[in-house]
């Protein structure tokens, strides 16, 4: 918030009154607050005390608001009421409403902890994200016209509606809804997505907001899935999160693919269970990395025997947990890895065998540029 706003409150009655001037509704100029000055500029009673009072044409920005009358409270309205307000009102609302009062505060967050999914991506100028909830959804587009923000909602039920803000970075203004939901703390998400495909400036901008707001929130994210992300940037997010099972990365985008080592050093890839990286580029990495996975598809730079050997004794572990493995390789020597499992195996026609632990059975198929390992039983 300007320094002036936090200590003249004038300013901030001015900023009241010029928004009852524009004949915006009360919502959307508490709105246009919180997206401009944070969520905790003002409590929404006292806004809506300096909003009414303009409205009917009282703008004494003097005025001592103490000789009010005192109104009857929220808190005191029954719980049945309170989840009706909330009921009716769309998801944007129900953000809001967790800042009108505390008695809204656990009901509307019941709503917003119905967040399944939720996707980020970044374009020229605009930035979107999405909220998937229950059988609809939430797409908020920031988009940027000169220095303003022009924000469009769209949801499956409702009719879309735009509205600007002034003076306000549309990848702050997005990155303020995201961190709205993500700061709930019983929220857990099913996937997150994130797609940054064109690598510039503004793409560092919304990245380095990002990662703030995941800092802060650290969200519960079962299944994250990158599109454009290089590994500095893939671990800069992942590190943030918590119980991930799933990680997806979509690298085509992506020339130079250093930064692996710090990426596979993270809790979160050493405790998650699937791991899928698509790539044009083959990645330099040490099986070993690989094969806590329980499912593996990746491309990799080189597979040697000294590899097959580390995945065969991963597979005679009687604790191993691994299911299925994509290497995908374009020079390899598949003659002397297949022997690995199979002392017998040549480079016949039929290249799936199977190969037999004290526990499990697994079949293994051997192709010019791709090994699969499946589990049997």
């Amino acid at each position: 918030m300007p320094a002036i706003l936090e200590t003249n409150p004038i300013a901030i009655r001015a900023c009241i009154l010029y928004e009852v001037r524009q004949k915006r509704p009360i919502f959307e100029s508490f709105k246009n607050f919180c997206n401009a000055f944070g969520n905790d500029f003002m409590e929404y009673r006292e806004f809506e005390r300096w909003f009414y009072r303009f409205y009917h044409g009282n703008e004494d920005l003097d005025y001592d608001m103490s000789r009010e009358p005192k109104t009857a409270s929220l808190s005191e309205l029954p719980i049945e009421i309170l989840f009706k307000i909330v009921e009716n009102l769309n998801f944007l609302d129900r953000l809001l409403l967790r800042n009108v009062s505390p008695c809204f505060r656990s009901i509307a967050e019941d709503h917003v902890n119905e967040v399944t999914n939720i996707s980020v991506t970044s374009i020229p100028n605009h930035v979107h994200v999405c909220f998937y909830h229950e059988s609809d959804y939430t797409d908020i587009i920031c988009k940027r016209v000169d220095d303003d923000c022009v924000i469009t909602k769209m949801s499956q039920y409702e009719d879309s509606k735009d509205w600007k803000i002034e003076g306000v970075s549309h990848v702050t203004v997005a990155l303020n809804y995201l961190s709205r939901v993500l700061k709930s703390p019983k929220l857990k998400l099913e996937k997150l997505r994130l797609d940054f495909l064109e690598h510039n400036k503004e793409d560092t901008q919304c990245m380095e907001e990002l990662l703030t707001v995941l800092e802060n929130s650290e969200p519960h994210v079962l299944n994250i899935e990158f599109e454009g992300l290089n590994f500095h940037e893939t671990s800069s997010v992942l590190k943030n999160l918590k119980n991930v099972e799933e990680i997806q990365l979509s690298m085509y985008s992506i020339q130079e693919l250093s930064g692996i080592e710090k990426l596979v050093e993270l809790e979160q890839w050493k405790t998650a269970k699937t791991l899928d990286i698509s790539s044009h580029e083959d990645i330099e990495m040490d099986i070993k990395d690989l094969l806590h996975f329980q499912s593996i598809d990746v491309r990799l730079k080189s597979f040697s025997v000294q590899d097959a050997v580390k995945v065969k004794e991963t597979l005679e572990l009687r604790t191993s947990d691994f299911r299925s493995g994509t290497f995908r390789v374009l020079n390899t020597d598949t003659r002397k890895i297949g022997k690995v499992f199979n002392p017998k195996y040549t480079d016949a026609a039929n290249n799936t065998f199977n190969f037999k632990t004290k526990n499990s059975s697994f079949e293994i198929t051997m192709c010019s540029k791709e090994i699969y390992v499946k589990r049997k039983l």
